[in-house]
């Protein structure tokens, strides 16, 4: 079974919108870093990714796992673990949601 890591903002009831938006996130860091890998990757994920996709989530193969999930399971054994985390955490979507608030207004 696969795994999606996901903001719990970011989660659609399947697994599979999580998944193709890492994968578009992630072809397009390779398309901005000019490397030629980027066109074939491109092509993969509009021809061959949607099947394998498809087929995933109706074996429920793929499921989201959130970060928040996944901070809450580390509180639940160290609460002091788990609180520095998620401020962390937290930090880290602010700067998130500003970078996307900087997108927009461009």
């Amino acid at each position: 079974m696969g795994t999606v890591r996901a903001s719990r903002q970011s989660v659609s009831p399947h697994g599979t919108a999580a998944a193709r938006e890492a994968v578009h996130h992630r072809i397009r860091a390779y398309e901005d870093l000019a490397r030629k890998e980027a066109v074939a990757l491109r092509n993969w994920e509009a021809t061959s990714f949607p099947p394998l996709a498809r087929l995933l989530d109706e074996r429920g193969w793929l499921k989201v796992l959130t970060w928040e999930s996944c901070i809450d399971a580390i509180a639940d054994n160290d609460k002091q673990a788990g609180a520095e985390i998620r401020s962390f955490y937290e930090r880290c979507l602010s700067f998130s949601s500003i970078e996307r608030m900087d997108r927009a207004a461009e």
